[in-house]
């Protein structure tokens, strides 16, 4: 992906109304793509953990290595 150039403020000033709004969808949808990404892997990895210490716990339940509270 070839990257654009960071534009200045009066680059950005002296835009046609189309080519702003071009500009904005593309950062709007970069955006919208690495967020994605970052959010479903943390979400990802909290629900593993949790899911990891939840099954520790019956086990060492059943084996009667702790008693859980009733």
């Amino acid at each position: 992906m070839v990257r654009m150039k960071r534009l200045t403020a009066d680059e950005v000033y002296k835009m046609e109304d189309h080519e702003y709004r071009d500009l904005m969808r593309g950062e709007l949808q970069r955006a919208r793509k690495n967020q994605g990404k970052k959010s479903s892997m943390a979400g990802s990895v909290v629900i593993s953990i949790l899911l990891l210490l939840a099954v520790a716990t019956v086990l060492l339940h059943h084996m009667g290595m702790i008693d859980l509270p009733k």
